[in-house]
């Protein structure tokens, strides 16, 4: 996996590993238009959610359908779609054994079983056995309740991201997302996304490969990883001209210095600078 050495925006440290970083606009675009053309619905959608509306790839696979709604807005006097992450979920995700054990002769369905996946099963025996450092619990769990901790498989990375994520403002393809979100979802047994991670980053990798994306500044065996869809969703947001306050809500992130890097990645604040300053009295085609 190809790095390199990483610039510090602030208390922000951007990944080092170039498959992590985010997209051009161009390939963005191309990557985007590519999923909505693909004729599996779960590689669509895949790509969709996390180009429209960030969500990280442990949130992507433990989805349920109740996540998904619309919701009344008083300024614009009508319905937006947003996903609600939560505090603590069931996880329905673990696999099954062998085809024949399960009645499947196909193995189509041995992800689906009532009992957790491999993420959240060893999430929840750590919770349990896990020591105090210096008084306090570890990090990724420190935020839940003794109780929650032992009776539910699946939260997220913090306290921050149980919240909701609201589609960018009246972008048709983005309620469109949500929609077909939705129903694919609706249709799962447990009403959950039906696969785990690596499913997820095959089809990224199969999509990735069709759009035949350019990859500027990367090494040609460089790939992409969910995560830097997440990043340029990021980048979405910095060139929306998003405020840092809305769009640190958004992407349930932390630090704010994130954006700084956003920023830089997609040329936004130089431009917008220029933009706002420079008028038609510096041209030099004029006395």
């Amino acid at each position: 996996m190809s790095s390199r050495k990483s610039q510090k925006f602030g208390n922000y440290s951007p990944p080092k590993e170039d498959s992590r970083r985010p997209l051009t606009r161009q390939d963005t675009i191309k990557l985007y238009q590519t999923a909505r053309e693909w004729p599996d619905i779960e590689t669509e959608l895949a790509i969709r959610v996390l180009l429209d509306y960030g969500l990280r790839i442990g949130e992507l696979v433990h989805l349920r359908s109740d996540w998904v709604r619309k919701e009344y807005h008083n300024g614009k006097d009508e319905e937006f779609w947003l996903i609600q992450i939560p505090k603590f979920e069931r996880c329905y995700g673990g696999k099954g054994e062998k085809a024949t054990q399960q009645g499947n002769q196909d193995g189509l369905d041995l992800h689906r079983t009532s009992r957790p996946c491999t993420r959240c099963k060893d999430r929840s025996y750590k919770r349990k056995v896990a020591p105090k450092i210096n008084g306090e619990r570890r990090p990724d769990h420190g935020w839940l309740t003794e109780e929650q901790a032992k009776e539910y498989d699946f939260h997220p990375k913090s306290a921050r991201s149980a919240d909701k994520v609201w589609q960018l403002g009246e972008l048709p393809e983005t309620a469109e997302t949500a929609r077909k979100l939705k129903k694919f979802v609706s249709g799962q047994k447990y009403e959950q996304w039906p696969h785990q991670s690596n499913s997820a980053r095959t089809r990224l990798n199969k999509v990735v490969e069709e759009a035949d994306l350019t990859l500027p500044e990367r090494p040609s065996d460089t790939g992409v990883v969910p995560h830097a869809l997440r990043h340029t969703y990021g980048c979405r947001l910095v060139e929306a001209r998003v405020g840092e306050g809305i769009g640190m809500k958004q992407m349930r992130h932390q630090n704010a210095d994130v954006f700084e890097w956003y920023a830089q990645v997609r040329g936004v604040r130089t431009f917008n600078a220029l933009s706002n300053a420079v008028d038609s009295s510096a041209s030099l085609l004029h006395e």
